[in-house]
């Protein structure tokens, strides 16, 4: 048992970047030697939101309802625009529980921590729709502000270098000052668990993906921001050193992400089209010579517009001021619902995602009839989601009571469906089941739910029980750390304990990454 916990949240810090630059990240490399390098899994969908709720929680998604199966424009919208309902998180993260235990604890900007609540010790919060932080205690609010607390930047980075250039500035000043901040608190406050957020790496991933990794569709070699990906990694790899400097060698020490990151997928398996060729899907009218529909086409060339010149800016203000525009965009226009009993969720509608899902209308349907359609189209896509030469691209398929269970399992679709990386769910009605995504230039990186990293270092410890670890593992694990091993209420359990107080069964399809019920890919 630790006496102090320190834990380093990065957002979107992947392992195998980390393995390819191991000679550019001394700290990481170094601290690999004596940590147990952990297999962290993601949630399912592998959002920042979801994710992060399942590591403060122990909760699968289900459970905490922080999950949604929006089209991507939307979800942007709402988070430039909308608060995010952090009520589950309000009392029940980890370090609440640790607070009620009589631990004290310090913790910096916490995914959805806006707005804050009260703790057993420091808490801040930063607005993601405002230049506004909160601090508790309130008195500390104006010795923080005189010189620690920075904003950075919301949205796209704009399309001439000097926007761009601004745009990575930000970024960095930002990690920078919230290390500063988070350094001086390590100092100067008395805590038991430390615990400190950034989200900046993964802002730089999503938009310079293409420039860093050569098997990116769009990757050309000597392009201007080719070192900035990796020059944010070494910013990192010594902010982690500067906070390990400062602790004493008993202090149990956490480095994780919420997610990996990889390249978008170009390549579209489209499942509405699969679904239309079998009956579930109904266009509204006949299909054109060219196999698409006149306004699928005028859709898709608008966004392939945007993708290429870099328009996201432009197309965030045109959101936010006409709401129909995205209406437009995210839903599909082709699709006569009255006749129709499945289709892809709008996840995978204007960007694509290797992951994602489809709708079966119990309006449409009787119970028997519902699993039934269920059973079938699994089957279907089985089959049907393999390329001309023989290759499955399935990572799993399932119903989506066989990957969680929880009273908000509604918000998920009636089936969860990932492929392989590289290929993504596309929504197309036409005469394909495969195209190519027209929207890879426009925000080219894209999670990964396999490649989060976990790194732990704990003094005194045996070794982990096991090496594949769920999100919904990390709070039980910061707990025992702790010496708060026997707090009950989670889904997940501890890294160190080898029985399962809770009795929900271990999910197959998330940590195994295949599927359930004999559907094995």
């Amino acid at each position: 048992m630790s006496s102090k916990i320190l834990v380093l949240g990065i957002d979107g810090m992947d392992e195998t970047v980390v393995e390819r630059l191991m000679g550019s990240v001394p700290t990481l490399a170094g601290f690999m030697e004596t940590a147990a390098n952990l297999d962290l899994v993601s949630t399912f969908p592998p959002d920042s939101d979801t994710a992060w709720a399942s590591a403060f929680t122990g909760l699968n998604p289900a459970r905490h309802g922080v999950v949604q199966f929006v089209d991507p424009l939307e979800k942007v919208k709402r988070i430039q625009t909308k608060l995010a309902d952090n009520a589950s998180l309000r009392g029940n993260s980890f370090w609440d529980v640790a607070g009620d235990a009589g631990k004290r604890v310090c913790v910096l900007f916490p995914h959805m921590g806006y707005p804050l609540w009260a703790v057993n010790g420091v808490m801040t919060a930063r607005s993601p729709i405002a230049d506004d932080v909160q601090v508790y205690p309130p008195c500390l609010a104006t010795t923080l502000r005189e010189g620690f607390i920075s904003h950075p930047p919301r949205g796209f980075p704009g399309r001439r270098n000097h926007q761009i250039r601004r745009f990575i500035d930000q970024l960095r000043e930002s990690t920078l000052r919230d290390a500063e901040m988070g350094r001086e608190l390590l100092r100067v406050e008395d805590w038991d668990l430390f615990f400190v957020y950034w989200s900046t790496l993964d802002a730089v991933q999503h938009y310079f993906w293409d420039h860093h990794d050569e098997d990116a569709p769009d990757f050309q070699p000597n392009r201007p921001y080719r070192d900035v990906i990796r020059a944010f990694y070494r910013l990192f790899d010594d902010v982690i050193g500067w906070f390990l400097d400062e602790i004493s060698g008993d202090t149990g020490v956490i480095i994780m992400s919420d997610h990996g990151h990889g390249m978008r997928p170009q390549k579209l398996f489209n499942v509405n089209e699969l679904l239309r060729r079998h009956g579930f899907l109904v266009p509204a009218r006949p299909t054109g010579p060219r196999g698409e529909h006149l306004k699928e086409r005028v859709r898709r060339s608008v966004v392939g517009l945007i993708s290429r010149h870099r328009l996201g800016r432009v197309a965030g203000r045109a959101m936010r001021m006409f709401p129909t525009v995205t209406r437009s965009f995210t839903k599909p226009s082709s699709v006569d619902w009255d006749k129709t009993t499945a289709y892809a969720t709008d996840m995978s509608g204007i960007k694509a995602y290797s992951y994602g899902g489809i709708h079966v209308r119990k309006d449409r349907t009787q119970s028997a009839e519902y699993e039934s359609a269920r059973d079938r189209i699994i089957d279907l896509i089985q089959g049907g989601c393999v390329t001309e030469d023989g290759e499955c691209l399935l990572n799993f398929i399932a119903r989506r009571e066989e990957v969680y269970e929880g009273p908000h399992l509604s918000a998920y679709p009636d089936i969860v469906l990932e492929l392989k990386y590289g290929w993504g769910i596309g929504q197309l009605i036409g005469n394909t089941l495969f195209g190519r995504s027209p929207v890879t230039s426009l925000m080219p990186g894209s999670h990964r739910r396999e490649t989060p990293i976990l790194l732990i270092r704990a003094r005194g410890r045996e070794s982990a029980h096991r090496r594949r670890v769920h999100m919904m593992d990390i709070a039980p694990t910061v707990l025992d750390m702790l010496g708060l091993g026997h707090v009950e209420g989670f889904e997940g359990k501890s890294i160190y304990r080898s029985d399962s107080k809770s009795g929900v069964s271990r999910d197959k399809v998330l940590l195994a990454g295949r599927s359930v019920g004999g559907r094995s890919t």
